[in-house]
């Protein structure tokens, strides 16, 4: 049995800013990468365009080097070296030492390629080009781009599924003129050894701001993060996801259509702009980066499927559903099987949060501090309203 391990992203992340308090330099970590099968762990300092080797517990740092951009995606080939794509119009690939971080190699690719992903099955590398809408394919020994491939409207992310011969491109926006119906992002499905697109699948009308795609260790199924705009709604509040939710799409890949979407937010709190999705090695739990509300969504995944699986035979799973078609429209579907984790001190201040669910939250400790002074500002208004009532 392997020893899964998990590192603590967010003390990872403190301990990096920690590091270069002293010499003043700023630091943006924003990206996290696994390699050596979990044993490494890698982080992007965005302002310096640089990849961090940390240590397995997170802590400290073993090595670091400097890129001429940041850094959007890392992949691992069989040989084990590393594969490191570079934001900008003129994007860069740079070929990696696995074990010395050292740069062997870097070769100009395309405008802003934004994901990456080293494919066992066709033993190639496999890069999504941003403003170019093409996925390309490049040999690792020549580092020659082998295939382009028309996809959608700036692809992202991409996830490998049915057994690595397949990738499912996640387009960030829709391609449609605004004008039409339905107006929403499309997947593209591409397979690796003819090199060519499989199918499309149609998320639901509205939806567009793809951030990232995530399948499961069985490849069953695939979950995008994305917002869906209410955009054939009056303008006429904002609140309770009238204008605007932020969601996650379920895709089967068996069948290779779309399943159904859940709303993140609850009716009274926001899980604004969801980023990257991740499901866990074991299966059992999705999470989310709520990059607006600086949160994580955890939810059981378990417990959503068996919860679809009823729903889908018309049973009534939550207080709130009222048929299968409407749950992209219902904020109440995950109610008791998500929470949410606050990464950040910027993240809610409220004493409690309505997390759906009875979850044990990890919430911010209020500052004493400040709960003093508040009060204290509000004796002082309390006694000049009664200074003034007196002098009337």
């Amino acid at each position: 049995m392997k020893k899964k391990i998990l590192i603590p992203v967010g003390m990872a992340a403190l301990f990096l800013c920690a590091s270069w308090q002293e010499a003043e330099t700023t630091v943006s970590p924003d990206r996290l990468f696994l390699a050596d099968n979990g044993k490494s762990l890698f982080i992007t300092n965005r302002a310096g365009c640089e990849l961090i080797k940390m240590s397995s517990d997170g802590q400290k740092i073993e090595k670091k080097v400097s890129f001429s951009s940041p850094v959007n995606a890392m992949t691992q080939d069989a040989n084990g070296k590393l594969w490191v794509v570079c934001d900008g119009n003129y994007g860069m690939m740079y070929e990696l030492d696995g074990k010395k971080l050292s740069v062997q190699f870097k070769t100009k690719s395309g405008a802003t390629p934004s994901d990456i992903l080293y494919n066992p099955l066709s033993n190639s590398l496999w890069v999504t080009q941003r403003f170019n809408n093409e996925l390309w394919e490049i040999d690792p020994a020549t580092r020659k781009v082998k295939t382009k491939i028309a996809v959608g409207r700036e692809p992202v992310s991409m996830a490998a599924f049915a057994s690595d011969s397949c990738l499912l491109i996640a387009n960030n926006l829709p391609e449609m003129p605004s004008t039409a119906y339905p107006i929403a992002v499309q997947l593209d499905m591409v397979d690796v050894l003819s090199k060519k697109v499989l199918g499309r699948i149609m998320l639901p009308n509205g939806s567009t701001d793809v951030k990232s795609v995530a399948v499961d260790k069985n490849h069953i199924f695939a979950y995008v993060t994305h917002l869906i705009s209410r955009y054939q709604l009056p303008t006429n509040q904002l609140d309770r996801g009238w204008m605007a939710t932020n969601t996650l799409s379920i895709i089967d890949l068996k069948a290779k259509k779309w399943l159904t979407s859940v709303i993140l937010d609850t009716p009274q709190k926001g899980a604004a702009n969801p980023w990257s999705v991740i499901v866990t090695p074991d299966d059992k739990q999705i999470i989310v980066a709520a990059a607006g509300s600086q949160e994580l969504v955890r939810i059981d995944r378990i417990a959503l499927h068996e919860r679809l699986a009823k729903a889908k035979q018309g049973e009534m799973v939550t207080p709130s559903m009222k048929a299968w078609g409407n749950i992209p429209n219902d904020a109440g579907f995950l109610y008791g099987i998500r929470c949410l984790l606050y990464t950040s001190d910027a993240a809610d201040e409220e004493d409690s949060v309505d997390i759906g669910g009875p979850r044990i939250t990890k919430k911010k400790k209020k500052n004493k501090e400040k709960k003093k002074q508040k009060k204290k500002k509000e004796k002082q208004n309390m006694n000049m309203t009664d200074r003034r009532e007196t002098q009337t």
